[in-house]
């Protein structure tokens, strides 16, 4: 299913209004994208081949056959209330690409190019203007300049700016609804999401590079230096979204259990980040969330905090410099780093039920090597047996973690 609520900033979170007639139409309030302006991945296609092509065997174009077959979805309907899963229903928000037929929103597909790259009415023409080129070869430098930054002004996720578009993909992964979690019984996010993994899998569609270097059509791995640089995007991302999936809590259950797991474990994955690099907005990031009671009913503290490891964030990819990132490639690659000896410091986070209105007091082991890896799941890839291994560590880590929250 997918997250009703999403607790994002605005130019992801804010839910898209076109005109009162879109407003009205019902589950308008679910949808992330806005119906109207979709032109769908068919258009899309008419250039992007073969991106359509890598798309379409991936999960997130192949769920809109299977999704509301499964089990699992329909018991989450019952439960929620609703009948149809691809018309009345809050999966809209982050399973399908909506659009408006007649006077509903229907699913056109799964989760699609617009889903990630934003509604593509206002930009698509846009994007494909090369200034009397027949494509982006021909284009000047100062005419591409200018299509960007014209495509970013109405709408367009471009996949350079890590930020939204990364950010876009955590609002989703992360789950972040109280109530399709402990009332539908939805899953509270996706196991070991690690961005760098997941992105260069399955669903990894980067044939631009090699096009524009005249190697033909190429799905080229992103090359280390800006997988590290995304590699920490990542972690802190992940962060930032645990922290606001904790700030739509109200109860002490399930979700907000999960969800304060999910703060820790950020941490120490931006603990080991610190460890091996000196990355001053990760320490920043550190610090922000140093002594941050994280409990249901405190949403304003959290969205507070989850800000501030939003704006160090963007400050990190602003002045980021891979070459003095490279310590990181272990981390990158789903390995442990090399032992750092004792000393390491220690960050912790208050969890539901043990001692819950306390600031943080208690201790969450955070050393290098505790990368929790990845699950599978859609987009897996990588190197699958050191982020096994990896995994199954940083699972063990989690579970003890919790243990000496005080």
């Amino acid at each position: 299913m997918a997250a009703a609520r999403v607790a994002g900033p605005a130019a992801v979170a804010v839910l898209l209004s076109a005109g009162p007639a879109a407003a009205e139409l019902p589950f308008r309030e679910h949808v992330r994208v806005d119906p109207e302006k979709v032109v769908t991945a068919e258009a899309c296609g008419e250039c992007h081949v073969a991106e359509i092509e890598v798309w379409r065997e991936t999960p997130h174009a192949t769920g809109f056959r299977t999704l509301h077959r499964k089990e699992q979805a329909l018991a989450i309907a019952r439960k929620l209330g609703f009948r149809l899963i691809k018309r009345d229903s809050i999966c809209f928000s982050c399973h399908y690409t909506p659009v408006v037929q007649g006077e509903e929103i229907r699913a056109d597909s799964g989760v699609s190019c617009e889903s990630c790259h934003g509604a593509g009415r206002d930009w698509i023409d846009v994007h494909n203007d090369y200034g009397g080129a027949a494509d982006h070869r021909g284009e000047s430098a100062e005419h591409r300049r200018q299509r960007i930054e014209a495509s970013r002004r109405a709408g367009m996720r471009r996949p350079s700016d890590l930020y939204p578009v990364a950010a876009n993909c955590f609002s989703c992964h992360t789950v972040p609804d109280e109530r399709l979690v402990n009332v539908g019984g939805h899953t509270t996010g996706s196991a070991g999401f690690e961005l760098v993994e997941w992105s260069q899998g399955q669903i990894r569609h980067n044939f631009l590079a090699a096009s524009l270097a005249g190697r033909g059509a190429v799905n080229a791995e992103r090359p280390m230096s800006r997988r590290r640089v995304m590699y920490v995007a990542g972690r802190a991302l992940d962060l930032e979204y645990s922290l606001r999936g904790v700030a739509v809590a109200a109860e002490d259950g399930i979700y907000a259990r999960a969800m304060t797991r999910r703060v820790r474990s950020a941490v120490a994955e931006l603990r080991a980040i610190a460890g091996a690099a000196a990355v001053p907005e990760v320490d920043r990031m550190l610090e922000i969330v140093r002594g941050v009671r994280v409990v249901p009913r405190n949403e304003a503290e959290l969205v507070a905090a989850a800000g501030g490891i939003g704006e160090a964030t963007r400050a990190f990819l602003a002045g980021a410099e891979p070459e003095r990132l490279a310590a990181l490639d272990p981390l990158v690659l789903g390995q442990e780093l090399p032992d750092q000896g004792p000393g390491q410091e220690q960050v912790a986070v208050a969890e539901p039920g043990a001692g819950g209105e306390a600031p943080a007091g208690g201790t969450a082991a955070a050393g290098p090597g505790s990368a929790t890896g990845s699950a599978s799941g859609p987009g897996a890839g990588g190197t699958p047996a050191a982020r096994g291994a990896t995994a199954g560590r940083a699972t063990a880590g989690a579970a003890g973690a919790a243990g000496a929250v005080k």
